[in-house]
């Protein structure tokens, strides 16, 4: 894998927007890693689908490795704070590679953050996906040598990605770790089905996962919003999401910089509860005061069985008919961002206005 440095689009939003003042990362220097290989940034094999028609390189291990050298050399000797973000398969493959960034960065403030993504797949699943990716110590010796992972694989116990989470944050207690999801994710619900996981348990799986993730951890806090929106760092709607009072990038803002940690936040403890109801961002998009490609997730789900449906399952290794049928996906391109304001104090300073999510 080649690296090639670069200017990224202005067109990036949430977290990402580098440029903009209310950003957390305002300022900051981005080292992005694509994702293409459909093996969570951690393979490194080439398989055939099996019906033998399509071969899938998943070389992710590789690709992330390149990138991640290249931000080590670039940025080892100087950088004060690091942060590993993904969203989705992004949120994996951060956690993978964080044991390899935190011996890199030793001198640095490290802080993880898995959106959307954190271990909540159907029993034996992991295991499986791992040696079909070949995942192994070989690829990610960093992370093979964590030492609760690396106890478990000598008893034979099969891995799990949330014990991986666990592991990883029992290493390096030094960290911080910062957990976002929904509490109905339309993408991880739809993943956990196509996996073989009974769809109506996922949220109830999914609480459990983050609970005693949280409980294992003393540095790891979660933030669980209502409804079914998957990702939150890659849109705008970072500034319109809030649960309970309290706004999600406050949160975060405070998890990556604040002296003491900020407790965990779940959408279970307030009056609005998890359900769409209680989802103010999508409330905002029904209404059409909030236009955010991430009102593509409000929607609900199509009855149909989708063409990407059928390249994931070619992808992991399930035939066509191992699993339910799965759900299609509509989306839009239209994104823009959610509505932030300030006033002047009458003493020079500014004082946000009541916080308004549309």
């Amino acid at each position: 894998a080649a690296v090639r440095a670069g200017m990224l689009s202005a067109s990036l939003h949430g977290i990402y927007a580098l440029a903009d003042p209310a950003s957390p990362f305002f300022n900051h220097s981005l080292v992005f890693v694509s994702y293409c290989t459909g093996d969570l940034h951690a393979g490194d094999t080439t398989v055939k689908d099996r019906r033998g028609r399509a071969v899938h390189h998943h070389r992710g291990a590789r690709n992330a490795r390149a990138a991640l050298t290249w931000a080590v050399e670039r940025y080892g000797g100087t950088a004060r704070q690091v942060t590993v973000a993904g969203t989705s398969a992004g949120a994996y493959g951060a956690v993978l590679h964080t044991p390899h960034l935190a011996r890199a960065f030793s001198n640095a403030t490290v802080r993880v953050l898995a959106d959307s993504g954190y271990g909540v797949l159907p029993d034996g699943v992991s295991a499986a996906l791992l040696k079909r990716w070949n995942l192994t110590e070989k690829v990610l010796p960093d992370t093979f040598a964590v030492p609760q992972i690396r106890a478990q694989l000598k008893k034979g116990k099969p891995l799990e990605m949330s014990d991986v989470v666990a592991a990883v944050g029992a290493a390096f207690p030094q960290l911080r770790f910062g957990l976002y999801t929904t509490a109905l994710d339309r993408d991880q619900t739809k993943f956990y089905k196509l996996l073989g996981g009974d769809g109506a348990s996922f949220r109830t799986r999914a609480k459990t996962v983050l609970r005693r993730l949280a409980d294992g951890v003393p540095t790891l806090r979660y933030f669980r919003a209502p409804g079914r929106v998957h990702g939150v760092h890659n849109h705008d709607i970072l500034y319109a999401r809030s649960v309970g009072g309290v706004r999600y990038v406050d949160w975060l803002q405070r998890l990556l910089t604040a002296e003491e940690l900020p407790p965990s936040v779940d959408c279970d403890a307030t009056a609005d509860g998890c359900g769409v109801e209680g989802d103010g961002v999508c409330g905002c998009c029904a209404k059409r005061q909030l236009y955010s490609q991430a009102c593509d997730w409000c929607a609900a789900e199509e009855r149909a069985q989708s063409a990407i449906a059928l390249l994931l399952r070619s992808m992991i290794g399930l035939g066509a008919s191992e699993t339910r049928p799965n759900n299609a996906e509509t989306g839009h391109n239209a994104t823009s961002g959610a509505h932030r304001s300030a006033t002047d104090d009458g003493d020079g300073s500014e004082k946000e206005d009541a916080f308004n999510p549309c």
